[in-house]
């Protein structure tokens, strides 16, 4: 057993357990840890100040790094001094494609945040080679659902050739323990997708250039038609509401609507890049879709349009090209 002296006034100002154990009416002398000498010995350096260090037990960083097991004890014994942020770093330089799933799936990252979404954000840049190792597959297979939807979104971002498009596409299903990817395209849509949840969406004109950001962002967020029917009558007024995917058009119908009306429409879109994914996965490869799917029963009926009408249009091109 090893022993570590400390001061009780030090330990107390940088923890509220220990302010606790060592201001009550019985005062403790001496505490025993059943954590590793390693992560009590850099806890207590820490709050006397100095800075946390990666471990050089090879056993140590293997499990995750020694500076998440010193993050771990911290929120227990509720220590005030040392955050994530002295640990980021750190963590993230000892990142790899042998042990990132294992540190994603790491309690500890559930935590924080932004160490989850770093381990996410290399992970997708290596996504390929991370799950086409059997240990890692496995282990990213038990994330929780908010990190599979934010490493979903970056992978979309990302996907760019039917190759990673089926990686992707497989890889969700399995994790989702579906049978079939239309049952995870229906059930993809009731997953928490918002990235900022109430945030009013942007829109633009059809003549500002696609990506442009509006100097007025709170006016942006607002379309306003007044004279509503004189508008409807003239033209049909038209904008677009700007997402991270794709932008989306939004048009008015003249029903039901008086001369005197004035209109201001606000909208909170939700883009669900997985059911954009799927749809393309379904269409690279349409012969297989139906030998595999049964997308006539099981497809919303929506998307069952969308790939239909894919399917005519990829159908007639060639002849539309040649005319």
């Amino acid at each position: 057993m090893q022993e570590l002296r400390a001061h009780q006034c030090v330990l107390a100002a940088c923890s509220e357990y220990f302010k606790r154990l060592f201001c009550g009416p019985e005062t403790a002398k001496r505490i025993e840890f059943q954590q590793r000498w390693p992560v009590v010995h850099q806890l207590v350096r820490c709050m006397y100040g100095a800075d946390i260090e990666a471990g050089t037990d090879p056993e140590i960083v293997l499990e995750f790094a020694l500076s998440a097991q010193v993050l771990a004890e911290a929120r227990n014994l509720e220590v005030n001094c040392l955050s994530i942020d002295d640990c980021l770093s750190l963590i993230v330089d000892q990142l790899s494609v042998q042990n990132c799933a294992r540190i994603l799936t790491h309690d500890e990252v559930a935590h924080h945040k932004e160490l989850s979404r770093q381990v996410c954000g290399y992970i997708v840049k290596r996504f390929a080679d991370v799950v086409r190792a059997p240990s890692s597959r496995q282990q990213l297979l038990q994330m929780p659902r908010n990190q599979i939807v934010y490493m979903v979104r970056e992978l979309c971002r990302r996907c760019d050739n039917n190759t990673d498009a089926d990686l992707i596409v497989r890889f969700v299903v399995d994790w989702s323990s579906f049978d079939t990817v239309c049952e995870l395209l229906r059930d993809c849509k009731l997953w928490d997708w918002a990235v900022e949840p109430g945030a009013l969406s942007i829109f633009r004109d059809e003549d500002t250039p696609l990506g442009a950001v509006p100097s007025n962002l709170l006016s942006a967020a607002q379309w306003r038609i007044s004279n509503l029917k004189i508008a409807l009558r003239e033209s049909l007024p038209a904008k677009f509401v700007c997402g991270t995917y794709f932008d989306w058009s939004v048009r008015l119908d003249i029903a039901d609507v008086t001369e005197a009306d004035e209109l201001t429409l606000m909208v909170q879109m939700t883009e669900i890049p997985l059911v954009s994914l799927i749809l393309y996965y379904f269409s690279s490869d349409l012969n297989q879709t139906l030998a595999q799917e049964d997308i006539l029963n099981r497809l919303p009926h929506i998307e069952y349009r969308c790939l239909s009408s894919y399917t005519l249009f990829h159908q007639n091109a060639p002849a539309l090209t040649s005319s």
